[in-house]
């Protein structure tokens, strides 16, 4: 068995407590492993991750879950460093990124 990363978006409805898969649009991210995701208002921010050749990723996207669309916003000030296994935790407007594994 190969465990490559993915790019798969799935929805699990916690009403009816079934799984379906969901086709976004926009600039969806590369397939990737140890990633950290959070939610603000109605945005799924992605940061980061394993790619494909298992190196870090320091990209941004953002998940509109109203649209099902995504962007990659540019990122301003001093960027984080290209990491996987890190944390991304919300606390009332701001989003906080801690550790992870760089290259």
């Amino acid at each position: 068995m190969t465990l490559e990363p993915r790019a798969d978006l799935y929805l699990f409805d916690t009403h009816t407590l079934a799984w379906s898969t969901l086709a976004a649009s926009g600039t969806v991210p590369s397939a990737r492993s140890y990633h950290a995701m959070a939610l603000m208002d109605e945005n799924i921010f992605l940061f980061g991750g394993s790619g494909a050749q298992s190196q870090p990723l320091g990209d941004l996207h953002v998940l509109a879950t109203g649209t099902l669309s995504w962007t990659q916003p540019s990122m301003l000030g001093t960027v984080p460093s290209a990491r996987k296994g890190h944390t991304f935790t919300k606390s009332g407007a701001y989003l906080y990124l801690f550790g992870g594994k760089g290259a």
